[in-house]
């Protein structure tokens, strides 16, 4: 064998074909598995299939949730207050407020 040539980990004797996506251990083509389109290690692929997400992973899925959740009710919050100070002013709630225009008769 070529000094040059990347051997498999498992299969000295077989030059590897790619390299797994998620851990970098060089393959050949009897260690190899495909996911989704990923080069993926005998250990690694088992991994994919089985492993639940991590703490990290699962707890940045909840504080995403919550962000979302928490922006939305405090848009509709400013919305609802915005029309309660326009209800208490006597204007529309959908319109702009405006300052009253005051017609002077002169005589």
């Amino acid at each position: 064998m070529d000094a040059t040539v990347a051997l498999c980990p498992l299969h000295p004797e077989q030059p590897a074909e790619g390299t797994c996506s998620r851990c970098g251990t060089f393959l050949c083509e009897g260690c190899r598995r495909w996911q989704v389109g990923r080069m993926l290690c005998l250990r690694c692929h088992t991994v994919a299939l089985g492993e639940k997400p991590s703490k990290r992973a699962t707890l940045a899925l909840i504080f995403a949730t919550v962000g979302f959740i928490g922006f939305v009710p405090g848009l509709v919050g400013l919305v609802l207050g915005y029309q309660e100070l326009a209800a208490g002013r006597g204007a529309s709630p959908r319109r702009r407020l405006k300052s009253p225009v005051t017609l002077q008769c002169h005589s």
